[in-house]
């Protein structure tokens, strides 16, 4: 498959690859992981949010956390 991208794009990504010693695709693919871990955490953020703004929906939230709590504070030692 070919993208296109930028000139200005392009050569920061060669500047990149020679300053770290990788090719291209190395630095085009770790650079997505780092786009999509940033979009998987603000994802995160906007629904943590909307569950902290829904009274009832935060209620079931704590509950469930307590239960939790309860469980991991069931008295056993971890092997």
């Amino acid at each position: 498959m070919n993208v296109q991208i930028s000139e200005k794009a392009l050569q920061a990504v060669r500047h990149i690859s020679e300053q770290k010693g990788v090719g291209i695709s190395e630095v085009l693919d770790q650079a997505v992981e780092v786009y999509r871990r940033a979009v998987l955490l603000e994802e995160t953020g906007r629904s943590f949010q909307a569950l902290k703004e829904d009274p009832e929906a935060w209620r079931e939230e704590l509950e469930e956390r307590a239960l939790w709590e309860n469980t991991l504070n069931d008295g056993l030692e971890h092997e």
